[in-house]
C-alpha cells in the first residue's frame, strides 16, 4: 500500500511539473505551421492536388464523415487555389501564437485537410496530423491569449483535470515520435542496401528525390567513397535509434543531445535528398516531444549568454 501511495505521489508531481505553456512548445508549434505555410506558398495548388495517380481522382473524396470534415470538402465549390489561401491564413494565425487552446484545434483541422487532399504525400503531412492532434490536448490548460507570453501557473491550477490530459497527451506524442524513429531504424536493417551501407549512394542519385544541382558534384563525390557511404548509411540508423531513446529519457542533457542529433540528421536529409517539408515536420515534432528536457538546458544557455550577463552587470552597484 505504501508503494502505491509513493507511486501516485510521484505521478502527481510529474503531472504538475509538466508545463504545457512552455515557450519551447510555442516555438515548435509556430515552426510546424511555418513549414506548412512554406509548402503552400512555394508549391502551386495544381502540383499538390491536381496530379493524376493511376487514373484515380487527385484529391480526397468526400463520401464518409471523416472525409466530409476536411476543408476541401467543406469548401467543395471553391477552387483549390482559394482553399490554399484560406489554409495559409489559418496557419498564420497559428504561427502568431494567438489563443493557443483554440488555434491548436484549427491547426489539427488544417493539417488533416491537407493530408486528406494532397496527391503526392512525402510522409511529413502524416506526421503533422498526429503531432497537431496531440497538441490539441497538450494545449487544453493553456488559457493565455498569446503563446509567447509568460506562463501562468494559475491557468493550469484552474484547469486541474485538463493538466492531467495535457501531460498524458504529451507522453503519447513522445511514444509516437520515438516509435517512428525506432521503427525506421529497425526496418532499414532488413533492406540489403542499408545493411551493406550503400543506401545513401543510390538515394542521392534517385530519379524523383535527389541532391540539389549545386550540391550534386560534392555529394556524388562524397558518397562514391565506400567508407563515407557506409558511415552515412549506418550513421543514419544509429542516430534514429539514439533519437528514439533520448525522447523517452528523463535527463535534460540526453533529450537535448538527441534533439541536436535529430536536427543535424534532418538538415542532412534536406541537403542530400531535398524533402525539407518532411524534415522540418520531424524536427519540430521532436522539439515538442523533448520539450521537458530542452526547457532547462535552453534556460541555462540563455542566462549565461553575453546579453543576459551584460544585463546582470548593469544591476551591480558601482562602488
Amino acid at each position: 500500500m505504501h508503494a502505491i501511495v509513493n507511486l501516485l505521489c510521484r505521478l502527481d508531481r510529474d503531472i504538475w511539473s509538466f508545463n504545457p505553456q512552455s515557450r519551447v512548445i510555442a516555438l515548435a508549434r509556430s515552426g510546424l505551421a511555418l513549414s506548412q505555410v512554406l509548402t503552400l506558398v512555394f508549391t502551386p495548388a495544381a502540383h499538390l492536388y491536381a496530379v493524376p495517380i493511376l487514373g484515380q481522382p487527385s484529391t480526397g473524396q468526400c463520401h464518409r464523415f471523416l472525409e466530409n470534415v476536411s476543408l476541401f470538402c467543406v469548401a467543395d465549390g471553391l477552387p483549390d487555389d482559394i482553399v490554399q489561401i484560406l489554409m495559409i491564413l489559418g496557419l498564420i494565425a497559428v504561427i502568431s501564437g494567438w489563443l493557443p487552446r483554440f488555434t491548436s484545434i484549427l491547426h489539427f483541422w488544417l493539417s488533416y485537410s491537407f493530408a486528406h487532399a494532397v496527391a503526392l504525400p512525402d510522409g511529413g503531412d502524416t506526421v503533422l496530423v498526429f503531432t497537431t492532434f496531440f497538441l490539441v490536448f497538450v494545449c487544453l490548460p493553456d488559457a493565455r491569449i498569446w503563446h509567447w507570453s509568460q506562463s501562468n501557473s494559475w491557468s493550469s491550477a484552474r484547469f486541474g483535470a485538463l493538466q492531467g490530459i495535457s501531460w498524458a497527451a504529451h507522453w503519447a506524442l513522445r511514444f509516437q515520435v520515438a516509435y517512428i524513429y525506432l521503427h525506421s531504424a529497425l526496418a532499414k536493417l532488413s533492406v540489403e542496401n542499408w545493411s551493406e551501407g550503400s543506401a545513401l549512394y543510390y538515394i542521392v542519385r534517385g530519379e524523383f528525390f535527389g541532391t540539389a544541382n549545386f550540391l550534386q558534384g560534392f555529394v556524388f563525390l562524397l558518397t562514391s567513397i565506400p567508407i563515407v557511404a557506409l558511415s552515412l548509411s549506418w550513421g543514419t540508423m544509429i542516430v534514429e535509434c539514439l533519437t528514439a531513446g533520448s525522447i523517452l529519457s528523463k535527463r535534460p542533457v540526453v533529450q537535448t543531445a538527441g534533439f541536436v542529433a535529430c536536427a543535424m540528421l534532418h538538415v542532412g536529409i534536406i541537403a542530400f535528398i531535398g524533402i525539407w517539408s518532411f524534415a522540418l515536420a520531424m524536427i519540430f515534432s521532436v522539439m515538442i516531444a523533448g520539450s521537458r528536457g530542452l526547457v532547462p538546458v535552453m534556460y541555462r544557455l540563455w542566462i549565461r549568454s553575453p546579453f543576459q550577463a551584460s544585463r546582470r552587470d548593469d544591476l551591480v552597484p558601482v562602488a
